[in-house]
């Protein structure tokens, strides 16, 4: 019987099957650096931060998104529950974009800038803010 081997079209195919591993613990580092952020500043002070946004329950939310951060992150570098962590980033990532990000943009603005600034808006490509808010790009 005549084995037939797998021609591999460059050396890069080989390492393909590690993508989702590499892209898996660099959002885990980059999620847990950003709880391990609020949990040093105080969650207490990220939740005065989400008070004066008027999140109810701002106080229980700040604990909840430090902990779904930092703890998530460290499962997804581990690869312990995995999915489970990916969920609750993905719903901890969307509420922050609906909640704060689409009011100022995916980057902050500059100290002492508005988000509704053209300048900073087109050097930052805020099409995002635009297609939301039509209204305040003119």
């Amino acid at each position: 019987m005549v084995e037939m081997r797998t021609l591999a079209l460059s050396p890069m195919d080989r390492l393909a099957g590690f993508a989702p591993l590499v892209v898996r613990v660099i959002v885990g580092i980059i999620m847990a650096a950003h709880g391990f952020q609020k949990l040093v500043a105080g969650p207490g002070a990220f939740g005065q931060m989400l008070g004066q946004m008027n999140i109810p329950l701002s106080g229980l939310m700040a604990y909840v998104v430090v902990f779904v951060e930092l703890l998530g992150g460290l499962l997804l570098i581990v690869g312990l529950f995995s999915r489970l962590a990916a969920l609750l980033l993905t719903i901890n990532l969307t509420v922050a974009i609906l909640l704060v990000k689409v009011n100022v943009g995916f980057l902050s603005p500059p100290s002492g800038a508005s988000a509704r600034n053209s300048t900073w808006r087109s050097s930052r490509g805020s099409w995002l803010y635009c297609s939301l808010d039509p209204a305040g790009c003119r």
